[in-house]
């Protein structure tokens, strides 16, 4: 009689643990299904929105036209026109592009640092204060010292030290790149270090003021 009593008590306890183990089992089940749920309806609504997920946008990333503008140049330059440069880029950027300044070019050293924006104009004004020479071109002597941006052939080879194949070298170098400063000579083919600083003492970049 014990023995019986004993096993038919048993049995209730073996049935409620197997009754706590699948209500535990289908909690998770459930948990897992609604972030199932949750991550297919959040990548249907950004489907639908025109977007993609975060890192489909990353893998697939491409340079877009904010990346650019479009800058119009007009006056002293060898090429006025409207150019597309990458954003960031200043004034001496756009007037590379458009065949660098002309001959009479007012240059403002600190407007060539300036950066531009998009669709922006810039103008660059000509000289108004030189003087003309018989043969119509500009007086280049400052107290005594060459422009280097105006000078013709003859006047640097009448200068100290330079000869004709220099002086043709320094015209040729100047019809492609502006001077901003008196060390770029020293990017003159033939250029030594004697010969820049003999220059150095008879060139200018100043323009005289008439």
């Amino acid at each position: 009689m014990d023995t019986g009593k004993t096993e038919n008590e048993a049995k209730p306890r073996k049935m409620k643990r197997i009754t706590k183990g699948m209500v535990l089992g289908f909690i998770i089940l459930a948990i897992f299904c609604c972030q199932a749920v949750y991550l297919i309806s959040y990548a249907f609504t950004a489907t639908q929105a025109g977007q993609t997920p975060h890192v489909q946008a990353q893998q697939g990333a491409t340079p877009t036209p904010a990346e650019y503008v479009w800058i119009t140049i007009a006056g002293e330059v060898n090429e006025p026109g409207e150019y597309k440069l990458k954003r960031g880029c200043t004034v001496r950027d756009v007037v590379e592009r458009a065949g660098g300044f002309a001959d009479f070019a007012d240059v403002d050293k600190r407007q060539c640092k300036a950066q531009l924006w998009h669709d922006q104009e810039v103008e660059i004004k000509r000289q108004n204060n030189f003087r003309v020479r018989a043969d119509g071109t500009v007086y280049p002597f400052v107290d005594g010292k060459l422009n280097i941006n105006l000078g013709t052939k003859q006047d640097f080879i009448d200068l100290d030290g330079i000869g004709e194949k220099t002086a043709e070298k320094i015209i040729a170098y100047r019809s492609d790149h502006y001077f901003y400063s008196l060390e770029e000579l020293m990017e003159v083919p033939g250029m030594t270090p004697k010969l820049y600083e003999k220059l150095m003492e008879q060139v200018t970049l100043d323009y005289q003021d008439y």
